[in-house]
């Protein structure tokens, strides 16, 4: 509540005996201890409920070999199968599906629907991801930001080098046609959980 700055949790819906607070409370003070402050960018507390996801356990991810092969390797793995991104963060992105699979079945049919464009338009899928291999790691960037405030060095992140120009990689992706699987009023449809355009 002190990293907050309220006097309880009621008006976040969470309650004092809520048996999440104890772990919620281990990752302040871990947070605390590393940044030798309180977060600052700290400013709210939402309950996860993972309702559209499939949780799979530890054993079963080691079991399928979704991160690791028998040998306790990267190389084998279905992750290592199936990643192809350019960036740090669609990297981490794809480690989150594969951990917590979407159980929304529109959902499902979209990510397949893109792929498959993209997979029928060769050239501009390499044109994009090579544009996207020059985008920095904006959550990580922004992350540091929100922790330090925005001075001198907060346009680069302490890198030395200027943000990337991300308007190219949004005009390649405008000569994508719209998935021919989607109905006609797909447009109108939110995108599925956790899809983020333009980085990745």
């Amino acid at each position: 509540m002190e990293a907050l700055g309220v006097l309880n949790l009621e008006g976040f819906g969470i309650s004092h005996t809520h048996p999440g607070l104890g772990p919620a409370g281990a990752l302040v003070a871990y947070a605390t201890e590393n940044l030798c402050a309180k977060p600052e960018n700290l400013r709210t507390l939402q309950e996860y409920r993972s309702a559209h996801t499939l949780l799979v356990d530890p054993a079963t991810l080691r079991n399928l070999e979704i991160f690791q092969s028998a040998r306790g390797l990267r190389e084998g793995s279905l992750l290592s199968a199936v990643d192809r991104t350019a960036t740090a963060a669609g990297a981490r992105l794809l480690e989150r599906w594969l951990a917590a699979p979407p159980l929304d079945l529109v959902a499902i049919r979209m990510r397949q629907a893109v792929v498959g464009e993209l997979l029928a338009q060769p050239l501009l899928l390499a044109e994009l991801h090579g544009l996207l291999g020059g985008v920095r790691d904006i959550p990580r960037i922004l992350g540091r930001l929100q922790r330090t405030g925005c001075g001198r060095r907060g346009n680069s992140a302490g890198s030395g080098r200027p943000w990337p120009n991300c308007r190219p990689s949004s005009i390649v992706l405008d000569g994508l046609s719209q998935p021919r699987s989607f109905p006609k009023n797909s447009r109108r449809h939110p995108s599925p959980p956790s899809v983020s355009y333009g980085y990745g």
